[in-house]
């Protein structure tokens, strides 16, 4: 072991060396709120943790528990006020002129209207009149 060599690249990142930008618990404390309110709309971990991977990061399902135990008592206020927020802005789109919403999710013309009619996730679909 070369302690001297150890020691100086330990000075070298302690003064010299950047700091990466975002690292994954950064990220996951950002997204927390919406986290927080896919699990009140019963995404489980496993679905959680494919979302955030096919989004590039890479976290298994035990990190993605924990991490959500870990900060879920500090961001309790913050999440609730997303999820209220979500929720009051679904209730105003699901309350306004239904005749002339269209579909907002690319994958409408493959969903099955019944999907659509329940609000199926992962469809992120708003019906139409004519779905009626």
């Amino acid at each position: 072991m070369d302690f001297e060599a150890i020691k100086i690249s330990m000075e070298f990142a302690a003064f010299v060396a950047e700091v990466d930008e975002y690292t994954q618990l950064s990220v996951f404390t950002d997204a927390m709120p919406k986290i927080h309110t896919m699990r009140r709309r019963g995404f489980s971990f496993r679905q959680i943790t494919r979302v955030l991977n096919s989004a590039g990061m890479s976290l298994t399902y035990a990190s993605v528990r924990t991490y959500y135990y870990r900060l879920y008592p500090t961001m309790v206020r913050e999440c609730e006020r997303y999820a209220r927020k979500q929720i009051e802005r679904v209730s105003i789109l699901a309350a306004g002129d239904v005749e002339q919403t269209e579909l907002t999710c690319s994958t409408a013309a493959r969903a099955p209207r019944a999907s659509i009619e329940r609000g199926r996730a992962g469809t992120g679909c708003v019906r139409r009149a004519s779905d009626q």
